[in-house]
């Protein structure tokens, strides 16, 4: 009677490699190592570029030649960007485009890394056995596993996390990626962590020519406040073709402002209030305005006016951008006042009115509706009084639901 066949789910991370140290130690039966490769698109792997040179230059090898086992690299039919781009055919947003889903785990793990084990696995035998990297400190992970079909050798023999690592270091076996994260992942995952994404724009701002390459006007950093010490290291190292923008809450520091001189094209930052007790009620930050003012004043001094090219598209300068709110056009009409009075004669303004009421607002009775013709063309009035008219308006038909994505974990993982 003939043995089932024995493979290993392997990540190329500290756990599944350790497994496949396990197996050869213990002669444990193994036939087949099988790695999920993510694809950015046809042409680039999502994979962190160390941790996919480790799997193809030193694991494939290793288990070829050293451990004589089949070395499986699957690849799902959908890459990253046409994930992205893909068009919702049904339900309330059908006809939309998909995006990206940002709260937890991305939808690229269900749409890409998954797939193609589940159809691979699909065509195996029912009685194979699956090696599963996870480690005997890992009590809740273990407990989905049956110990008959999926199977963990590290709880087998007794093996920690810090075990495992400890075992793929001494074997020359550790993925490098450990140097500068916990984890491997895309290394376009808007999940990383701090150090995962400074190793990424300091180590390979290359990747930002991905973007480009897909027609990209500009490289738009939305909300990059909090890797912006980062990001001046990358922008130095990597001179864009195309203009790059600062996108923010306009809530900075001047002085980290500074480091990116030279290295932004264009600003575009918020100026939501101006008045301290408004910032606190619906930000939470009574200095707002003392920050975003003095901000957006040093973004002025760096970028100057606007310019653009010959098709109309920007390449230098400022935009700053104001959302009215209900029941507080004073506010409106006191942040265009300053923008008047403060930045130079043509600064661009853009006017929003898309605000749409959504959540828990018992706290906020007074955003509890849409803004109204009068307090729309109340503002408008004043900003053309005050000679703010270079700039974009919305229309007051903006403020719709569409507009919002939907905050309902598409694309989440538990």
């Amino acid at each position: 009677m003939s043995r089932p066949k024995y493979i290993a789910s392997c990540s190329g991370g500290k756990d599944s490699v350790a497994t496949l140290l396990l197996a050869a130690q213990h002669n444990e039966p193994l036939d087949e190592a099988v790695f999920s490769e993510v694809m950015f698109d046809k042409n680039t792997s999502g994979e962190v570029p160390e941790h996919r040179d480790f799997i193809y230059d030193r694991l494939k090898p290793f288990c070829e030649k050293e451990l004589g086992i089949k070395f499986t690299i699957l690849h799902a039919d959908k890459t990253y960007d046409e994930v992205f781009h893909h068009v919702i055919t049904r339900g309330p947003h059908k006809g939309e485009v998909r995006g990206f889903a940002w709260a937890g785990m991305c939808a690229v793990n269900r749409d890409c890394k998954i797939p193609p084990v589940r159809k691979y696995n699909a065509a195996l035998s029912p009685d194979t056995v699956s090696y599963v990297g996870i480690a005997e400190d890992e009590p809740k992970r273990l407990a989905r596993l049956d110990g008959i079909t999926k199977v963990s050798l590290l709880a087998k023999y007794g093996m920690t996390e810090a075990d495992a690592y400890k075992l793929c270091q001494e074997h020359g076996l550790l993925s490098p990626i450990y140097a500068h994260c916990r984890r491997n992942g895309c290394w376009f995952c808007p999940n990383a962590s701090d150090k995962e994404l400074l190793h990424i724009i300091t180590n390979h701002p290359e990747m930002f020519d991905r973007l480009i390459e897909q027609g990209a006007h500009n490289l738009n950093l939305v909300n990059p406040t909090h890797y912006a010490p980062m990001l001046a290291k990358a922008l130095k190292k990597y001179c864009s073709p195309v203009p790059v923008i600062y996108n923010s809450g306009g809530y900075e520091r001047v002085e980290m402002l500074k480091a990116l001189e030279g290295l932004v094209d264009i600003y575009l930052p918020d100026l939501k209030y101006v008045d301290s007790a408004v910032s606190l009620r619906y930000s939470g930050a009574a200095d707002y305005f003392d920050y975003a003012s003095k901000a957006i004043l040093e973004m002025s001094r760096q970028v100057g006016k606007a310019t653009f090219d010959e098709n109309g598209v920007m390449k230098k300068g400022l935009i700053v951008r104001h959302l009215i709110l209900p029941r507080n056009t004073a506010q409106s009409i006191k942040a265009l006042t300053w923008i008047h009075e403060n930045l130079p004669e043509g600064t661009l303004v853009s006017l929003m009115c898309q605000y749409t009421p959504c959540g828990e607002l018992d706290a906020f009775p007074e955003l509890t509706r849409r803004i109204t013709h009068r307090e729309y063309d109340k503002v408008v009035d004043q900003m053309l009084e005050l000679g703010l008219t270079g700039g974009y308006l919305q229309e007051l038909s903006s403020a719709k639901e569409e507009y919002i994505p939907p905050f309902d974990l598409s694309g989440v993982i538990i």
